[in-house]
């Protein structure tokens, strides 16, 4: 399951939004997901995180993956949250 998918099926944003995001994304390609739907207003960054979190959880997703959707700086920030938790 892709990030994307997991925030639509726990209805953390809509189809509409994510495909918007995914738009968006495309247009700038340095932008992870992540970075676009906070820019944008349809997540805070610590739900994001938060997420983000949840989503490795559930999927066994590696922390490696979360290159995909954060910048540098929100990965590290969730690591460190991690190693704290």
């Amino acid at each position: 399951m892709k990030f994307g998918e997991f925030l639509i099926e726990k209805h953390i944003v809509s189809p509409v939004q994510l495909q918007e995001a995914l738009n968006i994304q495309k247009d700038n390609p340095t932008l992870k997901l992540g970075e676009v739907l906070v820019a944008h207003r349809m997540l805070e960054n610590n739900e994001l995180l938060k997420y983000i979190q949840n989503f490795m959880d559930e999927t066994g997703a590696e922390v490696s993956e979360m290159t995909k959707w954060l910048s540098q700086k929100e990965a590290d920030e969730l690591i460190q949250s991690l190693k704290e938790g």
